[in-house]
């Protein structure tokens, strides 16, 4: 078995957030990426370190991975080299380097949830072109479509992705054993003309989208619906998918499933909680263990619940970047109990 955590860090975070202050308080630690992930790394290092330390000779190979490029980016336009790969480069390269396993828990944030279902993730560039008109010779058009104004005409673009983006995600929902995958759609990013010399209209407009598919959805879908989204917007455009991952549920799982079952419960006394769709609807390296028809499955910690705003305790809050010592001594726990089980302590 295999105990997977990423190395890299969500970030950016506001200049003012409190976790700029790595510290311990109140039984909780602060620092960035802290629930995402430093916890799970520390959280499977100290199972592995208690198992050796216990002098229990396992049956099975218990293999610890901290792996690179993760965290959601991919290289596009002037943005480009290692810096900005992601999507499971580093956990690829040890599937592709000998490094396979019988089963993977893949210990990123899930608050104590189980899922083997993940969604896959499309990343596109749609771009409209205008002219580059002085401000003295702009020209109102009677449509939208026809302006001169690459950004205005981005404009149509950007509603009709939303009332597109509305529908998919109604249509897209995904239901396995374990809970539901709910696919979203996200505009990232937009770029078009040029901060310092706005008396001139841009002569083009890129628009970055970000969309969540469910398991097993092949891209080229994706390309196709947002190909005829675009074709009813009358906008000529230009359409390129720069980052595609698929989505998987993961098959074979029910004794993994079942060794973090029995796990949690003898720690917590009490069953897992039922996954949020949320955590369900994520892409992590799951996937590419259950590409490879290797039994996967997402169980992590996750941020601490605090007091809110006020400092009322009936409306508690998750803050980022933060982790209970609690939580990370009961993970801790409920991962080497699950490797025990799975690998097997062999008699002395």
């Amino acid at each position: 078995g295999v105990h997977l955590r990423h190395e890299d860090l969500a970030g950016p975070l506001p200049p003012k957030s409190p976790v700029l202050n790595p510290r311990l308080e109140d039984g909780v630690l602060y620092g960035t990426g802290m629930d995402n992930m430093k916890s799970g790394l520390a959280a499977i290092m100290g199972a592995a370190k208690a198992i050796k330390d216990s002098g229990l000779n396992l049956r099975g190979e218990l293999i610890v991975a901290g792996v690179v490029g993760e965290v959601s980016r991919a290289p596009v336009d002037q943005y480009q080299g290692p810096h900005y790969r992601s999507k499971g480069v580093g956990t690829r390269y040890l599937l592709t380097h000998g490094v396979i396993s019988d089963y993977a828990i893949v210990a990123d944030t899930s608050h104590f949830g189980i899922t083997w279902a993940q969604c896959g993730v499309v990343y596109a560039k749609i771009t409209v072109s205008g002219r580059p008109y002085y401000t003295p010779f702009t020209r109102r058009a009677a449509n939208p479509r026809d302006s001169q104004n690459a950004v205005i005409k981005m404009g149509l673009i950007i509603e009709a992705f939303e009332r597109w983006a509305s529908d998919y995600e109604r249509r897209s929902i995904y239901r396995f054993a374990g809970g539901e995958v709910h696919p979203k759609a996200n505009i990232g990013a937009i770029a078009g003309g040029v901060p310092f010399k706005v008396a001139n209209s841009p002569i083009a407009c890129s628009l970055y989208v970000d969309i969540r598919t469910p398991p097993r959805m092949q891209p080229m879908q994706v390309q196709r619906e947002l190909r005829a989204m675009l074709e009813n917007t009358g906008v000529e455009y230009e359409l390129e998918l720069f980052t595609s991952q698929m989505g998987y549920e993961g098959k074979g799982v029910e004794p993994l499933v079942s060794a973090i079952e029995e796990a949690f419960k003898a720690v917590a006394g009490k069953p897992p909680p039922a996954i949020d769709p949320v955590e369900n609807s994520m892409w992590t390296d799951t996937n590419l263990y259950n590409e490879l028809n290797i039994p996967a499955v997402k169980f992590g910690i996750g941020a601490a619940l605090r007091p809110g705003p006020q400092g009322e305790l009936h409306n508690m809050v998750r803050l980022r970047d933060s982790t209970s010592v609690e939580d990370l001594i009961r993970a801790t726990k409920i991962y080497a109990l699950s490797a025990l089980k799975i690998c097997g302590a062999a008699a002395n």
